[in-house]
C-alpha cells in the first residue's frame, strides 16, 4: 500500500473488544454447539420466513406503477428509461426490468424473489461492516438485525416488485457503508463507493440519502479533508444530474402542503415512524399510541446519535449512527411528499423497510460500549494517582460531577438497550400477526388484478380504475393500451397458464353488491325538473368499486316499473334529471337500478315521493 493509501485510511485501528459497558456475553449459552445452533436458527428463520411469505403470498400479476414498467418493455428508450416516475429517477431499476424481460418474461413473482435476495445481501453486508469494526462481538447479538431486517411488517415492499427501486438503494447503502468504513480506504475502493451512491442515488429518491449519510461516517471516521470534499462534490454533481429536466408536479405530490402545516407534518412524521409495527391508522383522526412510540423512537435516537456520536470512536456503533440518520432523513422525505394524503397514509407498509432501520441503527449503535469522551482514558480503567502525596489532595469537584455525569449516562444507556431490544421483540410480535393480515389483503389485491387484466375487454372503466391503477380514470385508456402490449409480447401472467385459466373463468361475479338512493329523500314533494341521485359498489376480492351503470326506476299504482332515466357517473355519485311532468301527479316510488361489470343487477330500497305540478 502506498503513503497515500496510508494516509487515506486515516491511521484507524480495529476495536479489539468490547467493554464492561457493552452487551454482556455472559447472557449467551456456554456450549459452543448451543451457540452455533442459535446463531444458525437465529439468521436463518428470519430469512427462511421471508422466503416462504413471497412464496406462498407473490402473485405473478402487473398492478399499479407496473404499468410504467410494461411502457419501459415496450418502448425502452433512453428517453423512457430516464422519464421522471413521480417525484424518483429510477434509471437502474428500469434497465433491470428491462433485463427481466428478456430473461424471465417479466415475471413479477420472480421480481419479488430478487428483491428478497437483494435484501439478504443488504443484512449480511451490514452485518460484516459492523462486525469488522466489533470482532469481539459475538455473533448471536445481530439476529436481532435479521428479526428487524425480514420483518413481514414491510410486506407492501415484499409483494409488490416495483419496490425493486427501495431495495437496489438498501444494498447500494449497505455497499458504500462497507467500501467507506474500510480500514484501508484506498483511492479505488473509495471511487467503488461513489459509484454505489450514484447507483442509489438514480434508484429513487431517497437514494440521495446515501450521500448524507456517507459524509456523516467519512467525518467521524477522522478521513482525510479531501475525501470529504471529493464525496461531496460528486453528491452535487449527481444531485444536478437528477434535477435535469425535474418537474415537482409531476405525480401529484404537494410539497409545499408541509410548510404550510407544521403541526400535521409533524403528526405524520412521527406516525410513519411510530407505525413500524403494521397497526392500520384511522382514515380519520390520529393513532396517539402509534405518535407517542413514533416520538419516544426519534428521542432515543437522537440521545444515542449524540452520546455515541465522537470522532475519537473507532468501535462498530458509527455504522449504526449512520443507519439512524439514514432512517431518519428518509422519514423525512415521505412527510415531505406524503403528508397532504391525510395522517392514515403514514400506516403504508412500503415505508416500514426504511423505517425500521432507525431502530435497527439504535440498536447496532448501543451494542457497544459508549466511547470514552477524553483522548486518553481507557474505558473500565482504574485511576491511579501519579504521585502518593496526591493521595491526600483536595476532592475535585469538577471530576466527581463528571464522574457522577458518566455514571447517569451508562446507567441511560443501559435503559435504552431494554427500550430497543423490547421494541424489537414487540415487531417481532405484533408485526409478524400485522403483517400477515396485510399479506392476505395484497394476495387477494394482486389475484383480482391478474384476473382483471387477463379479461380487460370486458371489464369495465370504473372496474380498471380501481383494481389496475387506483388514480383518476384519465389512466384508464393507458393501462388497457398496456394490457394489450403484455399480451402481445407474452409479459407476466400472459407467459404462464394463469392467463388462459382466467380467460376460461371469466370476470367473477362481485360480492356484496349494494345500491342506494342520494336524492330525492322520502316522502318528498316534487315538480318541474329535477335530480335523481343514487350510489352502488360491488366488491371484486377486497376491493370495493363502482358499478358499471345505474339506472333510475320509478312505479306507482296508475304505472308499471319504468326506467326514467340513466345516471352519469359523477364525484358525487350517479346523477340523472327527470322532468316530473313525464307522469301524472300523484304518489310514486323511485329506486335504483346498478348493474355489476358482469351483468348482473340490484335494487336499491324505494324512496316514496309525491308528483304535485
Amino acid at each position: 500500500m502506498t503513503g497515500a493509501e496510508t494516509d487515506l485510511s486515516g491511521r484507524l485501528e480495529l476495536s479489539s473488544s468490547t467493554t464492561d459497558l457493552g452487551m454482556n456475553p455472559t447472557l449467551l449459552p456456554r456450549s459452543p454447539i448451543l451457540r452455533r445452533f442459535l446463531i444458525a436458527l437465529g439468521f436463518g428463520l428470519p430469512v427462511v420466513a421471508y422466503f416462504w411469505l413471497i412464496h406462498h403470498y407473490g402473485v405473478n400479476a402487473i398492478w399499479y406503477d407496473q404499468w410504467d414498467d410494461i411502457n419501459v418493455i415496450a418502448h425502452p428508450t433512453l428517453r423512457n428509461i430516464w422519464a421522471q416516475h413521480n417525484e424518483d429517477r429510477i434509471v437502474f431499476p428500469n434497465l433491470i426490468v428491462l433485463a427481466l424481460a428478456h430473461t424471465t418474461h417479466f415475471n413479477i413473482h420472480i421480481e419479488d424473489y430478487l428483491n428478497g435476495i437483494l435484501l439478504t445481501a443488504s443484512a449480511a453486508l451490514l452485518v460484516m461492516t459492523h462486525k469488522r469494526r466489533a470482532p469481539a462481538t459475538p455473533w448471536l447479538f445481530y439476529v436481532p438485525v435479521a428479526v428487524v431486517m425480514f420483518s413481514f411488517v414491510q410486506v407492501g415492499n415484499t409483494l409488490f416488485g416495483f419496490q425493486l427501486a427501495w431495495y437496489l438503494i438498501m444494498l447500494t447503502l449497505a455497499g458504500t457503508l462497507y467500501l467507506l468504513d474500510n480500514p484501508k480506504l484506498s483511492w479505488l475502493i473509495f471511487i467503488g463507493a461513489i459509484v454505489l451512491a450514484f447507483v442509489g442515488s438514480l434508484s429513487s429518491l431517497q437514494g440521495l440519502l446515501i450521500w448524507p449519510t456517507g459524509l456523516i461516517l467519512l467525518f467521524y471516521r477522522r478521513r482525510a479533508n479531501r475525501l470529504l470534499v471529493v464525496w461531496f462534490a460528486s453528491a452535487i454533481a449527481t444531485v444536478l444530474l437528477y434535477s435535469y429536466h425535474f418537474s415537482s408536479t409531476v405525480g401529484g405530490t404537494n410539497n409545499s402542503y408541509v410548510f404550510s402545516h407544521p403541526v400535521t407534518s409533524l403528526e405524520f412524521f412521527f406516525s410513519v415512524i411510530g407505525d413500524v409495527v403494521g397497526e392500520q391508522l384511522p382514515f380519520y383522526g390520529r393513532n396517539n399510541v402509534v405518535m407517542a412510540f413514533g416520538v419516544v423512537i426519534v428521542a432515543v435516537a437522537i440521545w444515542v446519535m449524540v452520546v455515541y456520536g465522537s470522532r475519537r470512536d473507532d468501535s462498530g456503533s458509527l455504522i449504526g449512527v449512520a443507519l439512524t440518520c439514514f432512517g431518519l432523513l428518509f422519514a423525512v422525505t415521505i412527510t415531505t411528499g406524503r403528508t397532504a394524503y391525510g395522517l392514515w397514509y403514514a400506516d403504508s407498509s412500503r415505508y416500514s423497510t426504511f423505517d425500521l432501520f432507525i431502530l435497527m441503527g439504535t440498536y447496532l449503535t448501543v451494542l457497544e460500549a459508549r466511547p470514552s469522551r477524553s483522548k486518553h482514558a481507557v474505558p473500565g480503567a482504574a485511576v491511579t494517582p501519579k504521585h502518593p502525596s496526591t493521595a491526600s489532595a483536595p476532592l475535585d469537584h469538577g471530576a466527581t460531577l463528571r464522574s457522577r455525569g458518566g455514571r447517569l449516562i451508562n446507567q441511560s444507556v443501559r435503559i435504552v438497550r431494554v427500550f430497543v431490544v423490547g421494541s424489537i421483540l414487540v415487531l417481532a410480535l405484533l408485526g409478524t400477526r400485522n403483517g400477515l393480515s396485510l399479506a392476505d389483503g395484497w394476495h387477494g389485491k394482486l389475484a383480482a388484478a391478474s384476473n382483471v387484466t387477463v379479461n380487460i375487454k370486458q371489464a369495465p372503466n370504473s372496474l380498471v380504475s380501481a383494481v389496475l391503477y387506483p388514480l383518476p380514470l384519465d389512466a384508464v385508456g393507458f393501462v388497457r393500451r398496456m394490457a394489450q402490449v403484455a399480451q402481445t409480447q407474452g409479459l407476466s401472467m400472459f407467459a404462464t397458464s394463469a392467463a388462459s385459466q382466467y380467460a376460461k373463468e371469466g370476470l367473477p361475479p362481485g360480492s356484496n353488491f349494494v345500491a342506494r338512493m342520494g336524492a330525492p329523500k322520502n316522502g318528498a314533494t316534487l315538480k318541474g325538473l329535477v335530480f335523481l341521485d343514487g350510489a352502488a359498489s360491488v366488491g371484486f376480492g377486497s376491493i370495493n368499486v363502482n358499478a358499471s351503470k345505474v339506472e333510475f326506476e320509478i312505479t306507482g299504482k296508475t304505472i308499471q316499473p319504468m326506467v326514467i332515466g340513466p345516471g352519469g357517473f359523477t364525484i358525487v355519485g350517479w346523477l340523472a334529471a327527470w322532468t316530473t311532468t313525464s307522469v301524472p301527479n300523484g304518489e310514486y316510488e323511485i329506486r335504483a337500478v346498478a348493474y355489476d361489470y358482469s351483468g348482473k343487477t340490484t335494487f336499491s330500497p324505494g324512496v316514496t315521493v309525491t308528483v304535485a305540478n
